[in-house]
């Protein structure tokens, strides 16, 4: 149902993978470029995705250590 609650976390999550995918790119966007298509008042809204990031390039390095 378009506009729905239950709609809402799927959007949150399209949006959340548009993020990830265009820092991640080989050629990313300007984080400033980025806040501006997301709609993010504040690029520091948006650097969370970079964050998210960093948080599961850790993992992926402690696992492949662990072997």
């Amino acid at each position: 149902m378009p506009g729905s609650a239950a709609s809402k976390p799927h959007l949150k999550a399209s949006d959340m993978a548009f993020g990830i995918a265009m820092v991640t790119s080989e050629n990313p966007l300007p984080l400033h470029i980025l806040a501006d298509l997301m709609g993010h008042s504040s690029t520091a809204t948006t650097e969370i995705y970079t964050r998210v990031l960093a948080g599961e390039k850790q993992k992926m390095v402690l696992q492949a250590w662990k072997g």
